[in-house]
């Protein structure tokens, strides 16, 4: 039987080395050229690194020195001190340096750990009982799963606020650390083909592997395992209040670090790593940095299984853990299948994190809360263990049986979606699981189905199968069903042999495969499997042939006690916001029922609205209620008297965010003068909705409703002015989409204060309420504005002018425009009117010689913007003599026919515009 030599060294940092004042330190960032070079972060910090400041031992050591000569040298107040700054008690530390050959302190102190292995140097007890060779695998690795594009950019985790960056690409080691004596060191890529410059194919996908591997290790933990750089931020602690730090585990091909550890030909320095510095701040957390791995060393054998010994191995010191060995040997090698992570778990396929559950073993830590204490929390569990559980299975979605205290239990709701036998396939992690599973299936009503308990089998020492389990069952379609899944270990790792694992460690994640009966679809039969509704306004079609009831479906609305129905099919709808929604099904061809449900499943529904008959033909039905933001209805489609057909469903929801959508969730206008905003993008046109008369036969699909009820009889503008795009704007009275009557229409009106806008104006009945439709020309969309304001009304103003002796004069009479109170008032666009002068009416009073005047007739035009205008009539002189003013000579004009439609008022004498020509004969 051959000695075991295992080395494994609590080493010493080498000294303590500080920055001179003013000196610059490298940040780390990997600079060797490589086919996927990390890049330094633009911005980043570059970390100045120094003696840890709050550490207070240096010189007490003279360097490197090993727990018993540590025990002698110290005084109990410096003991006490060592022990303060690494976190440990007196007593375990004291414990670790007595007990462990490899514990050493640093001249500064620190507590670290050199992981030393040997070639040739160990054995380990195979299946039958007897020593054995190692089985350290080389060579080929299964293809990666990923494109090798991806291989450096790979996250267990993305997001989590702590990392484990994986580092394969070579490192830049900047002077001033705790390793290599405090020099600088150019850590190599890791290579095992020669060529430093790139990576092969083989090399690719080993790295995949072990990425794979090391975060099925902490798939319990909110942590990112990654091979991307996250950059110097998010690994450095830059305070206590800082929560976003991590490590580096450097993988390279450099023989060691000459200050600390190498390796040769027979082995040596597998990996080194400061112990518990996860969570240290600052300075003293760069001084600590990085963690490294030497898996060129023979003895690990530069495979994935063989990083993975390593690189898990020394994030796990950093966070604080101690080796869990057996009797006087440093390192467990494992029994069975199985090896503790924080021994040696080359040998066996399953390796997990122990609490010392097995015979022999030499260390209790709680490796959980230990790394709690470093700052990686454990996560929550993700699915409930209650049999009643709701939760349910989604195929190929990753599930955690996480590190709780009393084991985690996962339960997942599953519904048939038909009736025959199904296949259940719990898998565990694809390479190199850590979990181990036993599996139960439950009935309606909570009744035991089956158990399946799996017996995993060692193929080699990196391949176990049988971790996973598969049920097989028959269901019924429509019934729910309760999956449970508990970490199983198999064996007694405390027997002798020892075999398998306690559950301590038996944690990780696993992903359903679900075997359906041939031919099963699932469909809207069922209520688990309603078809979502889009919305809020939407129309889907569908059929309710050949649908049957189900056990518990309840029928509201439909004969006494839901007699002669049972072909329902279902919807689901949530609601994007609360407010008022119909949903109808006009259009369907048979006499249909609705009604409205929530609940969490069918037997716990809840009716919130239905109806029979309320469609428009009498036999569809029309239902109307109230939504809550968030909520999730059920809608039931059935037939009277077990009849079925084609189903038309709508839904319309008068929601904020579509609320005018339909005629029938109209937005409000107000009157005499008013303004309001909205959008017609992503709206569509009802069943029945009129075509403008104005729109030229353009396709007009988008349209947005407002509604505006008269206060008083009189004319009324409308207009689209401001508008972001071309629009056509009617106007409607009517109590239904479908039987509207036109009022007005425009589809450029109002263009010459705003590019493609409407304006029209009507006369308006009080109390009559009026339907305006605004839509885009040819389908366009985006944002509204429609504008409410007073029609124009023009009125003629007179004047006073002196005949004149010495030649003609002229007359200049006003045009005014007026918002029907008297107040002057503009328009957004020009107002045209027709004028003529002409005699004033037969009146024995004056006199009115027309040929005192040149008579005149035309269009005049008040400017948009402008109140009056006016026009010049001539004078003709004389020399006769005029009666006095009030019954001098008198010419009248007269307005209409005003563009767009405004009102002409009265007001002067008869209701005409007075020219009266004074004598000055």
């Amino acid at each position: 039987m051959k000695y075991v030599k295992l080395l494994v060294v609590f080493a010493l940092f080498s000294a303590s080395v500080a920055f001179a004042s003013g000196a610059n330190a490298q940040d780390g960032t990997d600079e060797v050229p490589i086919a996927d070079p990390e890049q330094a972060q633009g911005g980043a910090p570059v970390p100045v690194v120094s003696s840890p400041p709050d550490i207070t031992l240096s010189g007490v050591l003279p360097g490197l020195t090993a727990g018993p000569d540590v025990l002698d040298a110290l005084t109990p107040a410096e003991l006490a001190e060592a022990a303060q700054q690494n976190g440990q008690t007196v007593e375990a530390l004291s414990q670790t340096l007595a007990n462990d050959s490899a514990a050493h302190l640093s001249a500064d102190g620190i507590l670290i750990m050199v992981d030393v292995f040997e070639v040739g140097a160990d054995v380990h007890i195979g299946e039958d009982g007897q020593h054995e060779e190692p089985e350290v695998a080389a060579g080929g690795v299964a293809a990666g799963p990923f494109p090798n594009s991806q291989t450096f950019l790979l996250h267990s985790r993305p997001g989590s606020s702590k990392v484990i960056y994986l580092d394969f690409d070579g490192y830049n080691l900047p002077a001033g650390t705790g390793w290599n004596g405090g020099n600088a060191l150019t850590a190599l890529p890791w290579d095992t083909d020669g060529n430093g410059a790139s990576f092969s194919q083989s090399e690719l996908d080993t790295i995949q592997s072990v990425w794979q591997r090391t975060a099925e290790d902490f798939a319990a933990f909110d942590v990112d395992v990654t091979t991307e750089d996250p950059g110097y931020a998010a690994i450095n602690r830059a305070s206590l209040a800082d929560q976003n730090f991590g490590t580096r585990v450097v993988i390279t091909d450099t023989a060691g670090l000459p200050g600390d550890c190498t390796y040769g030909p027979t082995g040596g320095c597998g990996g080194i790593a400061a112990v518990g510095t996860f969570d240290w701040i600052g300075a003293n957390h760069d001084f600590a940095q990085p963690a490294w791995a030497f898996p060129g060393n023979p003895a690990y054998g530069d495979s994935a299984k063989g990083i993975t010994a390593i690189a898990p191995h020394e994030a796990g010191h950093v966070l604080g853990l101690t080796h869990d060995g057996q009797g006087a040997d440093e390192y467990y090698l494992g029994h069975d299948m199985w090896a503790p992570i924080m021994g040696i778990e080359l040998y066996e396929p399953v390796s997990q994190w122990s609490a010392g559950g097995y015979v022999g073993a030499t260390n209790a830590q709680d490796d959980y809360a230990v790394m709690a204490s470093h700052g990686l929390a454990a996560l929550a569990d993700e699915a409930g263990g209650s049999v009643a559980s709701t939760q349910d299975v989604v195929e190929g979605q990753d599930y955690l049986i996480g590190a709780t205290p009393a084991g985690d239990i996962d339960s997942l709701r599953y519904i048939a979606p038909c009736s025959g036998p199904f296949t259940f396939n719990a898998n565990p992690a694809s390479v190199s699981p850590n979990l181990s599973l036993l599996t139960q299936i439950y009935g309606p009503g909570g009744v035991f189905l089956q158990q399946q308990a799996n017996s995993p089998v060692r193929v080699s020492n990196d391949l176990a199968t049988g971790m996973g389990e598969t049920m097989t069952e028959t269901l019924v379609a429509g019934q729910a069903y309760t999956i449970v899944v508990f970490p199983f270990a198999n064996g007694d790792p405390f027997g002798a042999p020892p075999t398998g694992f306690d559950n301590y460690g038996n944690i990780g994640r696993y992903s359903w495969d679900i075997t359906e009966p041939g031919g099963c679809n699932p469909t809207n039969d069922l209520w688990h499997f309603a078809d979502p509704l889009g919305g809020p306004t939407a129309t889907v079609t569908g059929s309710n042939a050949g649908y049957t009831a189900e056990v518990g479906e309840l029928f509201y609305c439909t004969s006494p006690g839901g007699v002669g129905t049972g072909n329902s099919a279902w919807w689901t709808w949530t609601a994007p916001a609360s407010g008022s929604v119909t949903m109808d099904t006009n259009g369907s061809d048979f006499d249909t029922h609705i009604a409205i449900y929530t609940g969490a499943d069918l037997n716990s529904e809840v009716i919130v609205a239905c109806d029979n008959n309320s469609g428009l033909d009498g036999l569809d039905s029309s239902v109307t209620f109230s939504a809550a933001v968030g909520t999730t209805y059920h809608v039931q489609v059935d037939g009277i008297a077990n009849e079925t057909g084609n189903i038309v469903l709508t839904t319309r929801g008068c929601l904020p965010s579509t609320h005018n959508d339909d005629f029938s969730c109209a937005n409000t206008i107000g009157g005499p003068s008013d303004t309001v905003t909205g959008s017609n993008a992503g709206f569509t046109n009802q069943v029945g909705e009129p075509d403008p008369s104005c729109d030229f036969g353009s396709p007009n699909s988008s349209s947005a409703w407002w509604s505006w009820t008269a206060p008083s009889t009189g004319p009324v503008t409308f207009d689209t002015i401001g508008s972001a795009f071309d629009t056509v704007l009617s106007v409607y009275t009517g109590n239904a989409v479908d039987a509207l009557t036109e009022v007005a229409c425009d589809d450029q009106g109002g263009s010459q204060a705003s590019v493609n806008s409407s304006l029209l104006t009507f006369q308006a009945t009080a109390g009559t309420t009026y339907h305006l439709r605004v839509d885009g020309f040819f389908g366009q969309t985006g944002n509204i504005t429609l504008n409410s304001r007073p029609a124009p009304h023009i009125r003629p103003f007179g004047t006073v002018v002196a005949e004149g002796t010495g030649g003609a004069n002229t007359a200049n009479p006003v045009i005014q425009m007026h918002d029907g109170t008297g107040t002057a008032y503009s328009f957004p666009v020009d107002v045209t009117v027709n004028f003529a002068t002409g005699d004033i009416p037969a009146n024995p009073l004056v006199a009115h010689p027309v040929s005192d005047f040149v008579a005149t007739s035309g269009n005049i035009t008040i400017p948009a913007g402008a109140t009056e205008v006016t026009f010049p009539v001539s004078i003709v002189t004389d020399s006769v003599a005029e009666p006095p003013l009030l019954y001098g000579e008198w010419g009248v004009f007269t307005l209409n026919s005003p563009s767009p439609n405004a009102v002409i008022d009265v007001a002067s004498f008869f209701g005409l515009g007075i020219i009266i020509i004074v004598d000055d004969d």
